[in-house]
């Protein structure tokens, strides 16, 4: 009976073994698919992030491959990562050059392969930004833009790319969009002015509507002194001159 016993968990171990390793080799041979099928795609997105110049027309025929993983269900981020390299090159290639149709055309795709891409990773705080970028571009309204910079902030607080894409959304936003996502656009001025670099911190936060220049110059009423002064020596005059600063030009 015991021997019995043993036997039975011995079939059963044996059994789930089988089967774990059968479920191992199809996944394997997933992947392997998965690499073949998108090959083009990855070796073109890793082509462009090498600065290489692609043209805008090789660039823009390998956007229906990128698109078969919306197709095909594909959530392997490095595929879908090379994927929005690409849907986004095919963006700015067609930027300046495209009729309006054609470039309507283009942010359709791309906010089609942005949601896909959210649907696998919903915590992707860069795709929102991306997303609500193209979304201004196709005239979406101040609460949906509002809404989706918040996403983005609240799962990409203080990464630089991240920021930077918000920071170009925002300086061209409408009043009514600042107004409605304060906090998260005070929250992303704060971070730019106390960790980027002075120069870059200048650059990302200069220019743009009186309703974010404004919050800017309120939101740099936290720094010190110092941070305020490199700020304005980098470029960002609208900052207003703190009295330490003004002593010590005094002085000299």
């Amino acid at each position: 009976m015991q021997n019995s016993s043993k036997l039975h968990q011995r079939n059963w171990f044996s059994f789930a073994t089988a089967v774990a390793m059968v479920a191992f080799v199809w996944l394997a041979f997933q992947n392997f698919q998965a690499e073949r099928r998108y090959s083009d795609v990855v070796y073109l997105a890793n082509t462009l992030q090498r600065s290489v110049p692609v043209s805008p027309q090789a660039i823009h025929d390998f956007v229906g491959e990128a698109l078969a993983m919306v197709d095909d269900g594909e959530c392997r981020s490095d595929l879908l990562n090379a994927g929005v390299t690409v849907v986004l090159a095919d963006l700015d290639a067609n930027a300046s050059t495209a009729s309006d149709e054609t470039r309507t055309a283009a942010l359709k795709t791309a906010d089609r392969f942005m949601l896909h891409v959210l649907s696998c990773t919903p915590t992707d705080g860069d795709v929102w930004a991306r997303l609500a970028m193209i979304r201004q571009a196709l005239g979406a309204s101040s609460r949906e833009l509002a809404a989706l910079m918040e996403r983005s902030s609240w799962y990409a607080p203080a990464e630089g790319t991240t920021l930077r894409a918000r920071l170009e959304i925002w300086r061209h936003a409408a009043d009514d969009i600042l107004a409605t996502a304060e906090p998260a656009l005070d929250h992303d001025i704060l971070t730019v002015s106390r960790v980027f670099p002075l120069k870059a911190a200048a650059d990302v936060l200069a220019g743009g509507s009186q309703r974010f220049q404004d919050r800017v110059v309120s939101v740099s009423a936290s720094l010190n002194d110092e941070r305020v002064a490199g700020l304005r020596k980098a470029g960002l005059d609208i900052l207003p001159a703190r009295v330490s600063e003004s002593k010590t030009d005094t002085i000299r």
